[in-house]
């Protein structure tokens, strides 16, 4: 990568995009032959999203059963040629679950701007969004300033301030419509 390009995020075994914070931007490349690139301008995000999901404690909670489940099967096959292919499953199992254990579960991470939302997946356990987060928030904060209390709170109470008027708009009833005033027709001076 070029220099002045810090790297936020990286390949995983399921996605070939990774992340990149540059000076005023953040770079989100997909693809490895075929690349896609993507420009995030600090001063364009709006907010940074963070949302748990269940993949990561499933997964480990399987490795861990698989892993009791060979417990047993390993004790049985002690001294046999099979014993060594069990012992390695077993290891397997516990290495996988130690590392959903150390990632503190998985997540979705993603940049949204005012047209469209980035999901960085190469981010996607809670060690790797809290560090996310931090760098990608200073970078940010740099250029966009730092919202106090009273201005966030401000902003939200006039976001629902706008809520509640657009609310009473499209449930209040529609003003009533009278008809149109009828159209007398002149007499037809031919007829007799």
């Amino acid at each position: 990568m070029a220099e002045g390009y810090q790297r936020l995020s990286n390949y995983t075994l399921t996605s070939l995009q990774t992340a990149y914070l540059g000076e005023d931007h953040l770079l989100v490349i997909d693809g490895r032959f075929k690349e896609r690139y993507r420009r995030l301008r600090y001063e364009d995000i709006e907010a940074l999203l963070i949302c748990p999901t269940k993949q990561g404690s499933v997964m480990s909670l399987l490795f861990a059963l698989a892993g009791m489940a060979l417990i047993p099967a390993s004790l049985s096959t002690y001294g046999e040629p099979g014993f060594i292919v069990i012992l390695i499953l077993l290891a397997v199992c516990w290495i996988a679950f130690g590392f959903g254990i150390y990632g503190r579960g998985s997540v979705r991470f993603g940049v949204k701007t005012a047209v469209q939302t980035v999901v960085l997946e190469g981010v996607n356990t809670r060690r790797k969004a809290a560090r996310a987060e931090e760098r990608l928030s200073n970078h940010i904060e740099a250029i966009q300033g730092v919202l106090t209390d009273p201005e966030l709170e401000a902003a939200i109470q006039a976001r629902i301030d706008r809520r509640k008027v657009l609310r009473e708009q499209r449930l209040a009833p529609p003003p009533p419509v009278s008809p149109p005033p009828l159209q007398s027709t002149p007499s037809n001076p031919t007829a007799s």
